[in-house]
């Protein structure tokens, strides 16, 4: 199991231990730019809707690729509301176990089941503050109608509690997941009466190759964030040429794939050291993806004659987008299962990648 819970400093306490990103002055950002680093216009946009939603209470719905940094935007969002100064507690819904996941969010009794304590649960160990669930596409069904009364009754009742044992909360809920739950309700495994409950604020965070402009500043934050945490003496400098490939990079993990990067990188060639465009080739491997049963598709970052960096980004997701297709008898909705996107959001990137390549 998964749970973390932190009780955070007010926001004007936050700016010296948020983000230290070496080369870059933080005392004149807001505190949404030091917690949520990058400032490319998809992320732009993203800030400047938290910014507006934070303040409310409203539940909000954060969906996004694994490794696009969900559990950070929750916490900027609490860091941002009035409960700023009460628990944040993190939960990861598919890192429980079935039989123990109500007790877990819920609480129990002694003798609620067998070898029950009177416990608290991680509702009210959030009281007051936040309490985000984390992968809840992995809820089971069971748990699913469970938490749809809570969220509609404010109430929590322990396993083994009777109906005057239910406790009151005063939680907002902040829910994220990975997968498309509009097909996941479509196909029975997710509650739509839930999904709605949920949605009533959605927040999609873009995958890391769709805003190519954050990496340098990503780069910075993570070298200085591997650097605390592995014990290197300083962090690790990436060389022009090194940085120019992780720019290019498809990056399918996400940020989550660029910090392991950087972690091995910094390793190898130790603290202070200079990561150069050969460090950075070795270490990445040719981009593969499993998309039609046993066939794999490669990409590369090989430029075309003559074609600019943005030209190349539209060229390889169109490619992408016809060869998934063509494998699964151009089926759109299938095509979209294989590349975990929305079906809607994938024909309009396409659409939008098409007409500029058609413009070039």
């Amino acid at each position: 199991m998964q749970v973390r819970s932190n009780h955070p400093v007010p926001p004007q306490a936050t700016a010296s231990h948020l983000i230290a990103v070496r080369g870059l002055n933080l005392s004149g950002l807001s505190v949404l730019d030091r917690e949520i680093v990058g400032d490319s216009i998809p992320m732009k946009e993203v800030k400047s809707f938290i910014g507006k939603v934070a303040a409310c209470q409203s539940t909000i719905l954060i969906t996004g690729e694994s490794g696009t940094g969900k559990e950070v935007v929750a916490r900027a969002i609490h860091n941002m509301s009035v409960r700023a100064n009460r628990p944040f507690v993190a939960v990861n819904c598919g890192a429980i176990p079935e039989s123990l996941i109500e007790s877990e969010l819920f609480g129990s009794t002694k003798g609620g089941f067998t070898g029950a304590t009177t416990k608290k649960g991680l509702f009210a160990v959030a009281s007051g503050g936040t309490i985000f669930l984390d992968e809840l596409g992995e809820m089971p069904p069971t748990m699913q109608v469970k938490l749809l009364r809570v969220l509609q009754e404010r109430k929590v009742r322990p396993v083994g509690a009777t109906e005057t044992q239910e406790v009151t909360i005063d939680v907002r809920v902040i829910a994220a997941t990975n997968k498309d739950l509009e097909r996941e309700v479509g196909e029975g495994r997710f509650r739509q009466d839930l999904y709605f409950r949920l949605n009533v604020i959605a927040v999609h965070i873009p995958p890391l190759r769709d805003r190519r402009a954050d990496v340098p500043m990503l780069t910075q934050h993570l070298l200085q964030k591997v650097h605390e945490r592995a014990g290197l003496c300083a962090p690790a400098r990436v060389e022009r040429e090194a940085q120019k490939l992780l720019n290019a990079h498809y990056w399918l993990g996400n940020v989550r794939e660029l910090e392991n990067l950087l972690e091995r990188l910094s390793v190898i060639v130790g603290g202070g050291a200079s990561i150069t465009a050969d460090d950075v080739r070795r270490t990445l491997k040719p981009l593969t993806k499993s998309v039609a049963g046993k066939d794999a598709i490669e990409y590369t970052s090989v430029l075309h004659d003559d074609e600019s960096f943005d030209e190349h980004i539209d060229r390889q997701q169109v490619e992408l987008y016809n060869r998934v297709l063509e494998s699964v008898g151009s089926n759109h909705s299938e095509a979209a299962r294989k590349l975990k996107i929305n079906r809607t959001t994938l024909h309009e990137r396409i659409k939008l990648a098409k007409q500029r390549l058609a413009a070039c």
